[in-house]
């Protein structure tokens, strides 16, 4: 996995980082940090909460990044690293997570990985802890295509978006150069945002709870 980001900066004289990459789009740029702004801002659901499923998130997807942060208002609501050690595959048993944490837990393990580990007892825990208002600002933290028709470049783009979900630590710099080189940088970092939605709504759609995903 690249440890720096795989397209050059947009902004001249700043070095590659996640807002300077952005910048190549600044339209999406600003929706994003305004809806991220807007839900770190939210009380909603506690910090604390979005935090934990944040940090399952990058450890079972590997971001060297996102593992090494730590927002302040987490932290403010009890969250060091005594909880954070136990964000691990054997969280149920832990004496650290507060009941609704690992509820939210399953959840987040259940868009990262299968729906059906949101199912009986799971689902009825979570919504027992959480409101549909909560769940909806949780789900902001976490089909098979014939491509035999499909052109050089466009082939590179589908299996590129096919390994974005769960195997994003595995492409390679070449892999993504390949695709940068067809799309042109602003297309790359477009593509990358639009296939990382895609897959967190359709995986929000297979966990079914009703009234959380629109149209």
């Amino acid at each position: 996995m690249s440890t720096t980001p795989r397209v050059s900066s947009a902004i001249p004289g700043e070095s590659a980082h996640f807002a300077s990459v952005l910048a190549h789009q600044p339209e999406i740029a600003a929706s994003f940090f305004a809806l991220y702004g807007r839900f770190w801002g939210s009380n909603v659901l506690a910090a604390r909460i979005k935090e934990v499923a944040r940090m399952r998130n990058a450890r079972v997807t590997e971001c060297g990044f996102c593992r090494n942060v730590r927002f302040d208002t987490a932290v403010a609501q009890g969250l060091g690293e005594d909880v954070v050690d136990h964000i691990t595959d054997g969280y149920q048993a832990s004496d650290k997570l507060t009941p609704a944490e690992k509820a939210s837990l399953t959840f987040t393990d259940a868009l990262i990985h299968d729906p059906e580990l949101l199912t009986g007892d799971a689902r009825a825990a979570l919504l027992r802890h959480l409101t549909p208002a909560q769940i909806a600002e949780l789900g902001l933290e976490a089909a098979a295509i014939d491509d035999s028709a499909l052109g050089d470049g466009t082939r590179l783009c589908v299996a590129y978006a096919r390994r974005i979900p769960l195997e994003h630590t595995a492409i390679t710099d070449a892999e993504a150069a390949a695709v940068a080189a067809h799309l042109g940088k602003p297309g790359f970092v477009a593509f990358s945002v639009v296939a990382a939605l895609a897959d967190a709504k359709c995986r929000a759609a297979l966990v079914d709870l009703p009234g959380l995903v629109g149209a």
